[in-house]
């Protein structure tokens, strides 16, 4: 039986129909507060982590997004962060995906800093969709915060 992943997988799924992956994400954090530089702080952080891809998405190029939150940090200074995975726009080689990233700290996106992806994806075949996904990441924030992790997803079963 094929993963929820792609529910109407015929060779290609539809461009309509994202398959969706599930996970986590683990890996560091260091905030710089140069007005208090006693109130820096640095720590691990554990995250909830989805992904979206489209396979086919008419133009032969598959394309991936997603959202990493529910971050899990030392003293609890990770309670409003998210990380978006920003869609990739079709670049990709050999299942390997590339793309920017956003983090979003206390309300406020920084657009400018950013940051980048890498991913990967595992199973599947000419028949299936992938069963897995996984990569790194690393994000910065307003030139104060950065934060670099590691994610895995599988879809549903």
């Amino acid at each position: 039986a094929l993963p929820e992943a792609c529910a109407k997988w015929t060779g290609n799924c539809q461009d309509e129909v994202p398959a969706k992956y599930k996970g986590g994400a683990a890996g560091h954090y260091a905030i710089n507060n140069a007005q208090v530089p006693a109130n820096n702080q640095a720590g691990e952080f554990t995250a909830d982590v989805e992904l979206q891809a489209r396979w086919d998405t008419g133009d032969g190029h598959a394309k991936v997004s997603g959202m990493i939150d529910g971050f899990e940090t030392d003293g609890d200074v990770g309670d409003t962060w998210e990380v978006r995975l920003m869609e990739n726009g079709g670049n990709h080689t050999g299942g390997y995906y590339a793309g920017e990233v956003r983090w979003t700290m206390n309300g406020v996106t920084d657009t400018q800093d950013g940051g980048n992806y890498r991913m990967a994806t595992y199973g599947g075949g000419t028949d299936s969709p992938p069963v897995e996904m996984g990569g790194t990441f690393q994000a910065e924030h307003t030139g104060t915060a950065r934060m670099a992790g590691a994610f895995a997803a599988t879809a549903p079963k």
